[in-house]
């Protein structure tokens, strides 16, 4: 029963749901992606009829200097710099993401740390440390833990109420998610399905979460369980191809 591929560190539902503050996340990131390309062009193109003997830019080396130049002028952020180091990582540099991630973590502080958790925890699982990665995954849920508890206490004390709901769950899902599929591939499908359950408890629609933790309960034997998770996921994405493989694996056998 293969696992079904995705991109460790993405995770792409493509049912929009706009009071889920995840996707709307990600549509925002999209939109920017989309928005960095066209820059990108049009740098590339300006470099090339004006550069004067200075080499153009890729579109790839555009985009990764913007993000270094976002990173650079909000070093507090957690998302510009996660969008930095995972973009060096895609562009091939590694020594250079991983020596940017080991600066953000000491430079980023509070419930923006996480997004920088989840950009070690991704290039840990990408470089095949997958017990790394595990390990990680669990100091990023502890810090992101403190920090909300943090929040929290400090808005009782002037009687304000702020609950788990109201912080963005974005980089928390990533961390369980790139955990829970490094315990699978080191065999260990029963944590994984524990750690997909957690993380389908702050997105019960993910579409992609639900397909895992069928994969899951199929290495486990649970077929039943398995053939629930893979309609669940058609529930909210119709015609999903991973869930429809899943269900014709399950009734086939």
């Amino acid at each position: 029963m293969p696992e079904p591929e995705d991109a460790p560190h993405q995770i792409i539902y493509e049912k929009q749901r706009q009071s889920d503050p995840v996707t709307g996340w990600l549509m925002l990131a999209i939109g920017f992606v989309v928005v960095l390309g066209l820059v990108g062009v049009i740098y590339g193109l300006l470099a090339g009829v004006f550069g004067a003997g200075s080499t153009p830019r890729t579109l790839v080396e555009s985009q990764v200097v913007l993000l270094r130049d976002a990173a650079r002028q909000y070093p507090g952020s957690g998302s510009a710099r996660q969008a930095y180091i995972l973009a060096l990582e895609a562009s091939g540099q590694p020594a250079a993401a991983t020596k940017e991630y080991k600066s953000a973590l000491t430079e980023v502080t509070g419930v923006e740390k996480t997004a920088v958790y989840a950009a070690g925890v991704t290039l840990l699982f990408d470089a095949e440390d997958y017990k790394g990665a595990i390990d990680l995954a669990k100091e990023g849920i502890a810090s992101d833990d403190a920090a909300r508890k943090e929040i929290i206490t400090a808005a009782a004390a002037k009687q304000t109420i702020v609950t788990d709901a109201q912080f963005d769950q974005t980089h928390r899902i990533l961390i369980l998610f790139t955990s829970a599929r490094a315990s699978g591939v080191l065999g260990d499908w029963k944590t994984a399905e524990k750690v997909l359950s957690e993380t389908l408890r702050l997105d019960p629609q993910g579409s992609d979460l639900l397909v895992y933790r069928a994969s899951a309960h199929e290495h486990l034997g649970e077929k039943d369980k398995a053939l629930a998770d893979y309609k669940a996921a058609l529930a909210y994405i119709p015609n999903y191809e991973p869930a429809l493989d899943g269900i014709k694996r399950i009734q086939g056998e």
